[in-house]
């Protein structure tokens, strides 16, 4: 977020809360991860590619979270690691992160897809409330222009 701090928070509508700038932050450097992240679920290879929708530029890292030991694990499914997968979009002024846990799911690149399914929900209502509120607009143009065809006008007593 280039070294901003925004605090967490889950809420109907955002309350007007201050970001808190925290320290000196080299934007070159966050660029560079921002790009590398880009590239991660965009370029060919990347391990983040399960996360990709077309028309959005989402950007995101794998992992994975030992649980036990290889040794331990073998055999055992309730041992096998953790995958992670975090991402955001768009690229450029990003308006959601998603961060997702898939349980014994071993390599990040599993859990890119919850994360992919979660963006696409974002923008997909967000596309369906653009375009109620244009529908909206054009009613109520439809009705203003209705209201001037020299009706006459209702009886004022």
């Amino acid at each position: 977020m280039g070294g901003i701090w925004h605090t967490p928070h889950l809420v109907k509508d955002a309350p007007n809360i201050a970001p808190a700038r925290r320290g000196d932050l080299n934007l070159e450097n966050v660029q560079k991860v921002v790009d590398g992240m880009y590239g991660v679920v965009n370029e060919g290879g990347g391990t983040g590619g399960r996360a990709r929708l077309p028309g959005i530029n989402v950007c995101g890292k794998t992992g994975s979270a030992q649980v036990a030991s290889n040794d331990a694990a073998k055999g055992n499914k309730n041992l096998k690691d953790n995958a992670w997968f975090v991402g955001f979009a768009p690229r450029r002024a990003p308006e959601i992160v998603v961060v997702a846990l898939f349980e014994h799911g071993v390599h990040g690149n599993l859990a890119g897809p919850i994360v992919r399914d979660v963006v696409k929900a974002y923008f997909d209502k967000k596309t369906r409330i653009q375009t109620w509120l244009q529908q909206k607009t054009t009613v109520a143009a439809g009705v203003a222009a209705v209201s001037t065809l020299g009706l006459p006008e209702a009886a004022h007593n």
